[in-house]
């Protein structure tokens, strides 16, 4: 069995819902954000904490171009008022 597969078995035996993508199996990659609320709505503050991870990581990696480039799209979006 493959470590995916493995860790969505223990996921769910522990309760846990698994959303289990294709292109996890093309990728080989899971970034996983547990969620216990009590509420019908899930929160999205741990997958965007995820996300924010991610795209750090990748501008740093990238270096000053893709800073740069974030920051024109962050002045775009702003100009827009889709962003305070």
């Amino acid at each position: 069995m493959e470590p995916l597969s493995e860790a969505a078995d223990q996921a769910r035996e522990q309760g846990d819902p698994v959303w289990h993508r294709g292109e996890v199996e093309v990728l080989g990659v899971a970034v996983v954000a547990v969620l216990r609320a009590p509420s019908a709505y899930d929160s999205l503050v741990p997958a965007m904490a995820v996300v924010e991870t991610v795209v750090a990581g990748v501008l740093a990696a990238r270096g000053d171009e893709a800073r740069a480039r974030m920051a024109a799209c962050e002045q775009v979006a702003r100009a827009a008022d889709l962003l305070d």
